[in-house]
């Protein structure tokens, strides 16, 4: 009996996802939201301690981004009483 090799099989998968949405996650842990407009190779530029760009190995263009502190800017100040 012959077993199928797992990473074979998701390679022959992976060839059927040849299509990109672009897309965004927040990651809790990193409290960042990073989000993908094109699958391509990029270099990154921290713009602030805040902000960094992903540009295109390519054409320079924007393809994403990382933006930090999402909840810790959002948090709304509480009232002491």
């Amino acid at each position: 009996m012959i077993q199928s090799d797992p990473f074979a099989e998701l390679l022959k998968q992976s060839d059927s996802l040849d299509t990109f949405s672009p897309c965004a996650h927040y990651d809790r842990d990193g409290d960042c939201i990073e989000f993908f407009l094109s699958n391509e190779p990029f270099y990154a530029i921290r713009v602030s301690h805040c902000i960094t760009v992903y540009y295109s190995e390519k054409t320079s263009e924007v393809v994403g981004g990382q933006i930090k502190a999402i909840l810790e800017k959002s948090t709304a100040p509480t009232l002491k009483t």
